[in-house]
């Protein structure tokens, strides 16, 4: 039992001594209540979305959501709008919401895919909370766009369109421009074409014919958003459908296929005329196809050697570096390229291609040398079709005595005429590199080593010996035991011997057997007294430097020799072979092995006092393979004679290339063509030159009409080349002179009047305390009367003047311009480029700084592009830093501005700045 008992009143200062306790209870009391009534009315709100508020590229399968800022009763009212479909919009089908387990987020997924490129809302009309004044209604409205299509359209008049040459059995490249107008990218792996007579050429008939050839390729191209590109595709007319086409035009279709960013398949087509195929869905790209041989072709660049300077090369900071590059390929035009040094344009080169000949590019002037690092060179054709060459890294290290002569001291004397060099030299430049990050090119540090040296072996022999090497020392992976260049040489009293980054030296005479290459490769050049000059040369799975094209990926195993031998005075013969073993490579030109022998030989000889014959023939044999290729030999003959003729020099040439005479060799060789050449020149007083010349080609092979029983059927037409060349060199005051050369190029054939007219002149003019002043320009125009929109005209200048100033002041000023007129299709493409460099030894020997300002304007109306860049570099270098034993330190900083004016408007500004060591140590003097 429990007994309650009263409790005894207490005394008031007992209850007021606890006063404060029960206070704090009180509070404690009243928060507890305060926490458990329940809360006051809140309605629910939108905390998050996806797609969020404003999205522009939303999947169109994608399933939708909306977060709430509570816990909802998973009931609602939801829609999703269509705004661009229907007059006033579409309410979207969905399926049943699905919740979260808090039910703070409701997942909507249209029962159909929502249409691409439209705009959408989501929009809650009510989300039901648990306690119905929670609840919410008419919550904010989210509005989004579905990603849209890609659309590819072309660039240029719609009611205009070139005509193309095909050439039978080659690939010939069909160039066209596009933009990209919906934002998003592209992508075409594959083209299609197809190949018509010639009355489906008309723009405004019915096209439901058969086509008389149809073929396709692989390829890689693609288009950014709200961008714009030039595709360029290869086609490929056999020989047989060139027959069968006859004298008449042919129609050509070209169709792209590929995907864009939202995966789904696309097709890039362009309207020159009415009507659409029966086999297609399409429009078509429909161009006249005139037939013609390799000789009358559009200029179609094929691969790009840059043969100067070789990768790794050393120079000394300040010297002269004038880069050389040779560009092949088929046709008649001019194409412009431009010498590339750290991501920057240096040098504008226009070159003409001339009835397929090889042309050789020479930078005006001397690229800039006097900032030491590391520079990254590349040479890239921009025009007609872009084919960059693999890009090159040369070093620019101190020079071996600084830059000038320290005060109080000489630089030693060098050794006097007759006095041998010394036993054994060898010494070792190292160069340290460290940037930031640049243009999306991530930080990288860098080291770079080159090895010189030589010793002398008996008194009868010498070894010479050369290397780079480069390792990342923030990546060890990023590089290899093996040199970037590399030259071991030994040289005897009639026997020289290398191995190494060489040009063939058996190219030199023979232009028939071999080209100017530059490979890792070995060679050995013996002088017999018996026999003559042995020259043997053997390259193992190598392919060209810094080549660009199809030429970049070849792998060959090269062998060649050459004995030459003068029998008498006036007579020398040369005999020479060898081999090419040719291996298909991943995405190069070539998919199956090839073989290839050559062989042939020459030789020149004086008649009289002033007259001199020399002659080559050379046969290329093609190997048999069973379903790649069927064997057999093209032949090539060449004979010129060149003397003086009552005070003029004259020169006449015969020869007669067969088709495929290209090998690995000798990838430089002119096929299909057989003619003559003449020229003359005479000199007046001395300091006037004058000069011209005459040449005349057709092609060697014939491809004559289909018999058929009822009388022959085709055949290609017949074509002829004129080029005829007058021009003058007068010598001025002071060591100038001036060279003006007119030019005019004429093709003739049924389907075939193509003309070129070209002036072009150089003057050169040395300055003041050293230096050099060039400038040279170009004014072509080309027609064709039988093609369509094929008038241009081509205005190109360059400009580099060197100089020494005053004060220890060196300048270099280089200006270029380009302007490319199609007057057809109302499109002008131009390209402005300058720089100008400055080095100035502030302090003798010990100081250099050295400014560097590059300017660059794109107006490409053809491409639809148009960009201006500026570009400016500071570099302050300490020479002969004493804690470095002599060494060198500079910085430089890097500011770039580019702006872009279509085809979207954008701007960017970006800067770097990178330190580099370099140090020189003779270890034996």
């Amino acid at each position: 039992m429990i007994v309650a008992r009263a409790q005894k009143p207490q005394s008031l200062p007992r209850v007021l001594a606890a006063a404060p306790a029960l206070l704090l209870l009180l509070i404690a009391a009243a928060v507890s209540s305060i926490a458990a009534a329940p809360a006051a009315a809140a309605p629910i709100r939108i905390v998050s979305s996806d797609p969020p508020n404003g999205a522009d590229r939303v999947a169109p399968e994608a399933e939708l959501y909306v977060v709430f800022d509570q816990p909802t009763a998973k009931s609602g009212i939801f829609s999703v709008a269509d705004f661009d479909s229907g007059g006033n919009g579409v309410i979207l089908t969905l399926n049943a919401p699905r919740w979260s387990a808090l039910g703070d987020t409701v997942y909507l997924k249209p029962t159909f895919p929502m249409q691409y490129g439209h705009r959408h809302a989501i929009q809650v009309q009510t989300i039901n909370a648990p306690d119905p004044a929670n609840t919410g209604v008419n919550l904010p409205i989210i509005y989004f766009n579905v990603a849209p299509r890609a659309n590819v359209v072309r660039i240029g008049p719609p009611d205009l369109f070139a005509s193309v040459t095909l050439v039978p059995g080659v690939p010939t490249p069909i160039t066209v421009g596009a933009r990209e107008t919906a934002g998003t990218a592209a992508y075409f792996t594959r083209a299609r074409y197809r190949f018509y007579t010639g009355e489906q050429i008309d723009l405004k008939g019915a096209f439901s014919v058969v086509p008389i050839e149809q073929g396709e390729t692989f390829v890689s191209l693609q288009i950014p958003r709200r961008g714009t590109a030039q595709f360029t595709v290869p086609v490929t007319l056999s020989r047989n459908a060139a027959r069968a086409a006859g004298r008449d035009p042919l129609g050509v279709e070209l169709t792209l296929e590929g995907y864009d960013e939202t995966g789904l398949p696309t097709t890039f087509s362009v309207t020159s005329r009415v009507g659409t195929s029966a086999m297609s869905d399409s429009t078509l790209f429909l161009t006249r196809g005139m037939v013609t041989p390799s000789l009358g072709a559009q200029i179609a660049i094929g691969s790009v050697f840059l043969e100067s300077p070789l990768p790794g090369t050393a120079v000394a900071s300040g010297d002269t570096l004038i880069p050389r590059a040779v560009v092949t390929g088929i046709g008649t035009g001019p194409f412009r390229g431009a010498f590339i040094l750290d991501d920057e344009v240096v040098a504008l080169v226009e070159g003409f291609l001339e009835s397929g000949r090889p042309d050789t590019v020479v930078a005006r002037g001397p690229i800039p040398t006097r900032r030491l690092g590391e520079h990254r060179l590349q040479f890239v054709i921009e025009s007609p079709q872009r084919i960059a060459a693999a890009p090159i890294t040369f070093l620019c290290v101190p020079p071996p005595r600084g830059l000038s002569p320290v005060r109080g001291g000489a630089p030693p004397e060098p050794p006097a005429l007759g006095v041998a060099p010394p036993t054994t030299t060898f010494d070792v430049t190292w160069l340290a590199t460290g940037g930031t990050k640049y243009r999306g090119d991530d930080g990288s540090a860098t080291g770079w080593a080159a090895w010189r040296g030589g010793t002398n072996l008996g008194g009868v022999a010498r070894l010479e010996a050369n290397g780079t090497w480069r390792v990342r020392f923030d990546d060890t992976k990023n590089g290899s035991a093996s040199p970037e260049q590399a030259v071991v040489r030994l040289r005897g009293k009639r026997t020289t011997v290398e191995w190494g980054d060489v040009a063939p030296s058996l190219a030199s005479g023979a232009p028939l057997f071999a080209s100017a290459v530059p490979r890792r490769a070995a060679q050995v050049v013996h002088r017999c007294p018996i026999f003559g000059t042995i020259e043997t040369y053997v390259a193992l799975e190598a392919h060209p430097r810094s080549a660009g094209g199809p030429a970049r990926d070849a792998r060959s195993d090269l062998y060649a020799a050459r004995l030459a031998r003068d029998v008498g005075p006036q007579l020398r013969l040369s005999a020479y072979g060898g081999y090419t073993h040719e291996d298909p490579t991943a995405g190069g030109a070539e998919t199956a092995t090839r073989a290839r022998a050559i062989y042939g030989g020459g030789g020149s000889a004086t008649l009289g006092r002033t007259w001199r014959w020399s002659g080559d023939v050379a046969t290329v044999r093609h190997r048999a393979f069973e379903g790649v290729e069927t064997g057999r030999s093209r032949t090539a003959v060449r004979s010129e004679f060149a003397g003086k003729l009552v005070g003029a020099d004259l020169r006449a040439e015969g020869f007669r290339y067969q088709p495929d005479l290209a090998t690995e060799l000798n990838p430089y060789a002119i096929s299909d063509r057989q003619g003559g050449a003449l020229s003359a020149a005479y000199d007046i007083k001395g300091f006037w030159r004058v000069f011209g010349d005459f040449r005349f080609e057709e092609p060697v092979e014939r491809l004559g009409p289909i018999p058929t029983p009822f009388g022959p059927l085709g055949g290609v037409p017949y074509l002829s080349a004129r080029r005829v060349a007058l021009g003058t060199r007068v010598s001025l005051a002071g060591g100038a002179s001036v060279t003006p050369i007119l030019i005019r190029i004429r093709h003739r054939g049924d389907q075939t009047d193509f003309t070129e007219t070209r002036l072009s002149s150089e003057f050169s003019a040395p300055e003041m305390r050293g230096g050099r002043t060039v400038g040279r320009f170009d004014v072509a125009i080309f027609d064709d009367d039988l093609g369509v929109a094929q008038k241009r005209k081509v205005v190109a200048g360059s400009f580099v003047t060197t100089r020494r100033h005053p004060g220890r002041i060196t300048s270099t000023l280089a200006f270029g311009i380009e302007n490319d007129d199609r007057v057809d299709l109302e499109l002008q493409d131009k390209t402005l480029n300058g720089s100008f460099e400055l080095s100035w030894e502030v302090s003798p020997g010990r100081i250099l700084l050295t400014p560097y300002v590059v300017y660059l304007d794109r107006r490409l109306e053809s491409a639809g592009f148009r960009e201006e860049q500026v570009s400016g570099r500071l570099q302050i270098a300490l020479v002969r830093v004493p804690a470095l034993a002599d060494g060198s330190v500079s910085i430089e900083g890097r500011l770039t501005r580019a702006i872009r004016k279509e085809p979207y408007e954008d701007r960017e500004t970006d800067g770097a700045v990178s330190l580099t060591i370099a140090q020189r140590l003779p270890l034996v003097p």
